[in-house]
């Protein structure tokens, strides 16, 4: 299958690989002609603005938009509005809030074109790993995703949630089960680093380790905390985030967390906890115009 993908970012730039790997042709672009060209090299055709990746793609085309959440996604749909003709799809990748995938459906709809929305999970874990995919939009659209999905997801781990919004609705339910589990963990692990207090000094990589293994909270959540530990056990080198980055995991339910710990008191620990943990799975990236979510 051939498919179009804009922001190669982190995330977009996993993506783009594993889909290649697949056996499907990439058309790419970024705003970086460098990272551009690092993808022409592996095989996919670079395309060194808009107009030249929708000239490259064979309608009916498929363009899968990985940006950050706000302007940059906005833009690219308004150029592909009056690019794109009847029956091409356009795949929202960030975070957007799903009323506005109800509005910019219908007014894509206008010109024929079809939208999905995308909520993904796991797909920053890297280039090798599956990801699960909750999708929004009609079925004959999402049906025209199912090559890309098959190649992406483990088996069924992608699943039409229903019309515009729905995916990234479940998407955003989904960040907040996410980051409640992450706040446990950080929670707890704050409370294990001040037992000296009840005159423990706990071995926190070695509880975490323990936990991952078979005990009732062994989850990936688990391991990216061990993770953590493994590599820093102080978390001396744990910096404060930049929590208005829109990176993958960047969501209002991640900003409130934080948010949370700083307004209480001693709870520093917690905090570098936390960004430990999402270190682990792909870290804080400073956003920029068509940076990957």
């Amino acid at each position: 299958m051939q498919i179009g993908i804009v922001g190669l970012g982190r995330t977009g730039a996993n993506m783009a690989f594993r889909v290649m790997r697949g056996g499907h042709q990439c058309v790419v672009y970024d705003r970086d002609p460098d990272t551009v060209a690092h993808f022409a090299r592996q095989g996919a055709v670079g395309a060194r603005s808009i107009d030249d990746l929708v000239g490259d793609l064979q309608p009916p085309r498929v363009i899968w938009l990985m940006l950050p959440a706000g302007e940059p996604t906005v833009d690219a749909m308004i150029q592909l509005a009056d690019r794109l003709d009847d029956a091409d799809v356009t795949v929202d990748g960030g975070n957007t809030p799903y009323r506005d995938d109800v509005v910019r459906s219908d007014r894509l709809a206008e010109h024929g074109i079809e939208l999905v929305d995308c909520g993904t999970s796991g797909q920053i874990r890297g280039e090798t790993d599956a990801s699960s995919f909750m999708l929004g939009g009609s079925e004959d659209a999402v049906a025209r995703l199912e090559p890309i999905l098959s190649t992406l997801a483990h088996g069924e781990d992608y699943l039409r949630c229903g019309s515009n919004g729905a995916g990234h609705f479940v998407n955003t339910v989904h960040d907040g089960i996410e980051y409640g589990v992450m706040q446990s963990f950080a929670e707890g692990f704050d409370l294990l680093r001040h037992a000296d207090t009840f005159g423990y000094e706990l071995p926190l990589a070695d509880v975490a380790g323990m936990w991952r293994r078979g005990s009732m909270i062994s989850a990936w959540v688990a391991d990216l905390t061990a993770q953590a530990l493994m590599d820093d056990p102080k978390l001396a080198a744990g910096q404060s985030p930049n929590t208005e980055s829109d990176d993958a995991q960047a969501s209002e339910v991640i900003r409130a967390l934080y948010k949370r710990f700083r307004t209480q008191a001693n709870r520093a620990f917690a905090e570098k906890m936390l960004s430990g943990m999402r270190l682990a799975f792909g870290g804080p990236v400073e956003a920029s115009e068509f940076q990957a979510k």
